[in-house]
């Protein structure tokens, strides 16, 4: 990728073409023709990824991203299915990017969980990061 080189990406909103205006670290900054505004344009932050030369290709991306990003999906409301949750109950919360600690449940919704830990921080934690233990903890 160059500055000022005509690009193809796709979003939520579909089709978009424009130029390269800046190549950040993790995305590019990418100046897109807005069709909604008399100004002209907009700035879109777009990763690389998603960047091609032509409009096929640029929607081929797109949609492999979006088919792995459902079958995550369908991943994650399994594990959020896995496990009944009630109040009270002691759970080992693990996330991704830190240690994993217990907590209590409060509060149960559809795909989190309100729980108090054990040294007093309520928390909302999404019920695929949980595994319930039946252990005490103290407060």
């Amino acid at each position: 990728m160059k500055i000022r080189e005509d690009v193809y990406f796709y979003s939520e909103k579909g089709l978009h073409k424009g130029y390269v205006q800046r190549i950040n670290k993790n995305t590019i900054n990418i100046i897109v023709e807005d069709k909604n505004k008399n100004e002209g344009y907009q700035l879109w932050r777009v990763e690389e990824f998603f960047l091609e030369y032509t409009s096929e290709a640029a929607y081929e991306k797109w949609r492999d991203y979006k088919n792995r990003l459902s079958e995550m999906y369908k991943i994650i409301d399994a594990r959020r299915k896995k496990y009944e949750f009630n109040k009270g109950l002691t759970v080992l919360v693990e996330p991704f990017n830190s240690f994993p600690y217990t907590g209590m449940v409060l509060k149960i919704g559809k795909a989190t969980v309100d729980i108090v830990t054990e040294d007093g921080r309520f928390m909302k934690v999404d019920k695929s990061l949980c595994t319930p233990t039946y252990a005490t903890i103290k407060f």
